[in-house]
Formats: C-alpha cells, structure tokens, sequence
C-alpha cells in the first residue's frame, strides 16, 4: 500500500503555501469533500438554526456547504497556510491542535463535522501515542458539544483495527456512537463516517 501525506508528516508541516493552494484549487478534492460534507449533513437530520464546527477546516470546503445549507459555522485547523486561505474567503476560522485543546467554552456548539482528518492522528504514530492524541480528541469535543450535541466523523481508516480503535475511543468519551459505511462493497467509493451522540 502507498504511503499518504499523513503516514509521514505532520499536516502544519505537509500543508506549505504551494500545496495548500493546491489543495484549495484542486476539482476533484473540492468536489470529494462537498459530497462528504453533504452526506455529513445528510447523517444529522438537522435544519438551520445550528451553530456547527469544523473540525479540521482546512481551506473551508466544509464550511461553504455548512454556510450554503443556512448553518452558522466556525472551524479550526492547525495548518497555517490553509487557514490563511480560508480567512481570505471570508471564514470565522482559527488555528488550533484539537489533539490537545478545542479553544471554545464547554457545551456551546450544536453539532461537529470533520471531514478527512482523523486519520492525520491515526496514521504515522505509534499505538500509544494514538491512544493519548485520540482520547484528548474525543474528549474535546465531547465537552464543547451541548448536551444532545452530535458530530459526524469522517476518515479513512487503513484497516479495520483502526475503524475499531476510532469507535472505541469515542465510547470511552462517553459518546453513543454509530457506524456508517456507504458504498462498502466498493473499495474505491467506500466511505466511512461515525456518527457520535453527546447524551445528556
């Protein structure tokens, strides 16, 4: 199996201003992460009014869709260049490991999405430091969740070890969580989300 950007490099590091522009530009990845962020949507069931975060921005691909869909939006990301972009397109983003804190109050956002971004903590480290990076990152966003909150998790896990590992560490956050696999008999349209619930 190739090796991804994320198997080997840190994303603030991976992320330079050329590639982040070419990130930013490029159709097809604009057109992949849309339609996850769609489906995302699509998972919750929700109409506006809701105050989402986006996990991992990135340039704000997600965050347009959210906004178009009449949701407010704020997102974070830890990638300089990438924020960069998105500040220019108009966003409410800012830069943050959510690997050790989510910078917002407790209980404040209605729902989360992140789209593509998990696997940056799951791919490259050793299990005990995916165990730590994991278990901050479902904490953080189990606390800034309001009670009843939900988020949708989308990644690519590279076996079913880590799909299960994923779905672990968001129980032991005290999340319901629910796995979503859409296109499971074709590995190249294959999707993976979990939904996790924030019960009261």
């Amino acid at each position: 199996m190739a090796l991804l950007p994320e198997d080997y490099i840190l994303p603030e590091v991976y992320y330079n201003e050329e590639r982040a522009k070419q990130y930013d530009k490029n159709t097809r990845i604009r057109k992949i992460q849309r339609e996850m962020s769609l489906r995302a949507l699509e998972i919750l069931e929700k109409k506006p009014p809701a105050l989402f975060l986006d996990l991992g921005c990135g340039t704000g691909h997600s965050m347009q869709v959210i906004l178009e869909a009449g949701f407010e939006g704020k997102g974070i990301d830890i990638a300089d260049s990438m924020l960069i972009i998105a500040k220019k397109g108009g966003l409410d983003v800012y830069k943050a490991d959510f690997t050790i804190k989510i910078p917002f109050e407790s209980n404040i956002f209605d729902f989360i999405i992140s789209i593509s971004t998990l696997q940056w903590i799951f791919h490259g480290f050793k299990p005990d430091v995916i165990l730590e990076k994991g278990r901050t990152t479902a904490s953080e966003i189990y606390r800034v969740l309001k009670p009843n909150g939900r988020a949708v998790i989308q990644f690519y896990p590279k076996n079913d070890e880590q799909l299960e590992l994923a779905g672990k560490i968001f129980k032991k956050a005290k999340f319901q969580v629910t796995k979503i696999i859409d296109d499971p008999e074709i590995p190249k349209r294959r999707k993976l989300f979990l939904l996790c619930l924030k019960q009261k």
